[in-house]
């Protein structure tokens, strides 16, 4: 065989087996997409309601306890900085406002690494798919079947509510460490402060500390804190979000030093 025919031979082959992977990459792919369409009625009338610690106040409106499972409060997104959004948005859904609740890009990028596997093995999700995850499912599970049903309910919520309503319930769901369920409880738990009040480097910390919790919580893992608040800061600035000097005096503030009880 001359080297022209192995030219136009070898391209023959790899489209043939790329085809042929494709091929039988199509029943695991339709079952998990059947899998993940299996759900009736409006997701967001769906959606299982926030519990919140009830507040006893005494005789001069002190508040002298709170009882619950979960320390949390919700409040409006008119009531959280804007800085606050933007380093959520900056930190983990930068097209949050342009996508359709699912980032498809990363879904068909992780798709052909995860379908073969059986399990989830790399995916990124929205705003909308982690609060979705928050909400709908309560046993941590890391499959296909699960992924796309997280995205299909996304899809389904995303034309159901305006943005701002699905931030604004993501805000008041979210974890953030330290038994704080929420950005109101955050705010108060580690800041003494109403999520309104909070600076950059407060905007900063709590939104980097989501997608690790305890391995960014500043008391009990001060290096880690200030390493991943360095990072939201240094995305924020690549952005365009905050200027150099802003980020430079956000990096020395110090990290919140009262413990709470």
């Amino acid at each position: 065989m001359t080297r022209r025919h192995i030219r136009i031979v070898l391209p023959l082959l790899a489209g043939g087996a790329a085809l042929a992977v494709c091929l039988l990459a199509l029943p695991p792919a339709f079952s998990i997409f059947a899998n993940g369409i299996r759900f009736n009625g409006v997701v967001g009338n769906e959606m299982s309601q926030l519990s919140e610690r009830t507040v006893i106040y005494d005789s001069r409106g002190q508040v002298i306890g709170r009882l619950g499972l979960e320390d949390r409060s919700s409040v409006a997104l008119s009531d959280v900085a804007p800085v606050m959004v933007e380093a959520l948005l900056t930190t983990e859904d930068r097209d949050f406002y342009g996508n359709a609740g699912v980032d498809l890009h990363a879904v068909a990028r992780a798709f052909f690494k995860n379908v073969n596997a059986g399990s989830v093995k790399e995916g990124g999700s929205t705003l909308t798919q982690q609060l979705v995850k928050n909400r709908f499912f309560t046993a941590p599970q890391r499959t296909l079947s699960r992924k796309v049903r997280e995205a299909m309910l996304s899809l389904r919520l995303d034309s159901e509510w305006p943005k701002n309503r699905i931030l604004s319930e993501y805000l008041n769901t979210v974890y953030f460490g330290q038994g704080s369920y929420g950005i109101q409880a955050a705010s108060e738990r580690f800041f003494q402060t109403v999520p309104q009040e909070l600076n950059l480097a407060q905007a900063a910390l709590l939104a980097g500390s989501i997608r690790d919790p305890e391995g960014n919580n500043p008391f009990t893992n001060p290096k880690g804190a200030l390493a991943r608040r360095s990072e939201v800061l240094g995305q924020m600035y690549e952005v365009g979000a905050i200027s150099k000097s802003e980020r430079t005096f956000a990096e020395a503030s110090p990290l919140p030093d009262q413990r709470p009880q």
